[in-house]
């Protein structure tokens, strides 16, 4: 395990955390005024071959019969009842979802797919507790991506000029397929659910301009190429993880990039973090923060493992890189 510097936290959690509250009890009243607009509004298909049907009122089919379709909404909600189903041409298919309003989107519900989902909102994007969003792999993102390059497998996003930071928030279950991927990107990013990918990825990224290197179909790295210029409001921390992050015989990667001390804690984990051994693989974690004053501090009070198991003996490899360092958890890598 790499660290570069350690120091005793000089700031309290409370104030920020109340505030998180406070931001997403003002989304649930958002939401409680405005039932009318349930499930994802006017589609506007701008490539491939797309048509929609509802089966019935809380349910909404999106079928796609092109390998790679983009669909800019008005907006993207899934109330508790509800179901959005993306039923694409195969498992390495995948559909760009842009949002377009001046909303944020509330996934309350429930999100299927075979194939590759990618929401990108703006505004931001909450799931809430009663979420359940079972995909081949998901990718949500606040920073927008060009039409041509999501096309041509150049998975670059950028947040545009003029454009807030805004933030990603997961309180549901997320779970994709074996060997697939779960990446947020975002200007700050709150755990608090489940992200599960077997023998696949878990990426969260902030910063202002992110890559997702691919080779194929086949997710490589996610990468931070240009640190945040500009804060959430209401957020103290880049990344925050007080929930579950899972990707047995896989990597989890929290890469926070900032370009001056924006956040209290650049990283924080209060959960669990796990890439056992799995199968045949040993698990990654990598926990990456900087910024442009040398200030990023990484803290962890739970659990971060890459212990190895009875059928992959070995322990995985564990990188924790900060500016600054609060060790006060669990860090696990041994062999079986």
């Amino acid at each position: 395990m790499k660290i570069r510097k350690a120091a005793k936290l000089s700031h309290g959690p409370v104030r920020g955390q109340a505030k998180r509250a406070l931001a997403l009890a003002m989304v649930m009243l958002f939401l409680s005024l405005n039932t009318a607009y349930a499930l994802p509004q006017n589609p506007d298909v701008v490539s491939g071959s797309v048509n929609f049907s509802q089966p019935d009122t809380n349910t909404l089919n999106v079928n796609s019969s092109s390998n790679k379709a983009i669909v800019n909404w008005q907006s993207f909600n899934i109330w508790e009842s509800e179901t959005v189903n993306f039923l694409l041409p195969s498992s390495s298919s995948s559909i760009l979802n842009r949002v377009t309003g001046g909303s944020a989107s509330s996934i309350l519900g429930k999100m299927n797919s075979n194939g590759n989902v990618f929401l990108v909102n703006p505004n931001g994007v909450f799931f809430g507790a009663n979420a359940q969003v079972n995909v081949g792999s998901l990718t949500v993102s606040t920073l927008d991506i060009m039409d041509a390059d999501f096309l041509n497998n150049n998975l670059v996003f950028t947040r545009m000029p003029g454009q807030n930071p805004a933030s990603i928030v997961n309180e549901g279950i997320i779970l994709t397929k074996d060997n697939g991927f779960a990446v947020m990107i975002a200007g700050a990013i709150d755990n608090q659910g489940t992200i599960s990918s077997s023998n696949g990825q878990v990426h969260m990224a902030v910063g202002d301009r992110v890559t997702m290197i691919m080779d194929s179909n086949v997710l490589i790295d996610v990468r931070v190429d240009e640190a945040l210029k500009a804060k959430v409001d209401n957020y103290d921390t880049a990344i925050q993880n007080a929930g579950t992050i899972e990707a047995n015989g896989g990597v989890v990667k929290l890469e926070a990039n900032l370009a001056d001390t924006l956040y209290e804690k650049a990283v924080n984990n209060e959960g669990h973090i796990s890439a056992v051994g799995f199968g045949v693989r040993n698990g990654e974690i990598k926990i990456i923060a900087h910024d442009g004053e040398q200030n990023a501090l990484v803290k962890n009070t739970g659990i971060i493992d890459a212990s190895g198991t009875e059928f992959n003996p070995d322990g995985g490899y564990i990188l924790v890189e900060g500016d600054w360092l609060v060790q006060a958890g669990n860090v696990l890598a041994e062999g079986y």
